[in-house]
């Protein structure tokens, strides 16, 4: 008699794990971003006490061809509380990078970015 033993893998696409948070801040304490990765959640925040904005912006390049582009951006105004991004899936395929931008004169200068990640 004989048995014929057959392996099954799984895959799944789950929510990123909270292993790896990544946090970028500008030198001049003006703004910082977090990416949270449980939960693939972005929070921007405006440290300074001015009314000017600090911009979060998510970049993505796919795996295969194409340039990179803004996937998601929020923009928070100093006055309590940070701006969050919540509706960016972060996954293994592709690479991922956020900059931060301060915008105190009606132009965006990019004051921070953090490596390129993914999943």
């Amino acid at each position: 008699m004989a048995f014929t033993a057959i392996a099954a893998t799984t895959f799944s696409m789950a929510p990123a794990s909270a292993v790896t948070d990544i946090t970028i801040r500008d030198s001049n304490g003006l703004g910082s971003m977090t990416f949270h990765d449980d939960g693939d959640t972005f929070t921007v925040c405006n440290l300074t006490g001015r009314s000017a904005y600090v911009i979060g912006k998510i970049w993505y390049k796919p795996a295969i061809g194409g340039d990179w582009y803004v996937t998601n951006h929020k923009a928070d105004a100093y006055g309590g509380g940070c701006a969050k991004i919540v509706n960016t899936d972060v996954e293994i395929v592709g690479n991922y990078q956020m900059k931060l931008y301060y915008d105190g004169s009606g132009r965006e200068k990019e004051i921070a970015h953090s490596r390129v990640f993914n999943e």
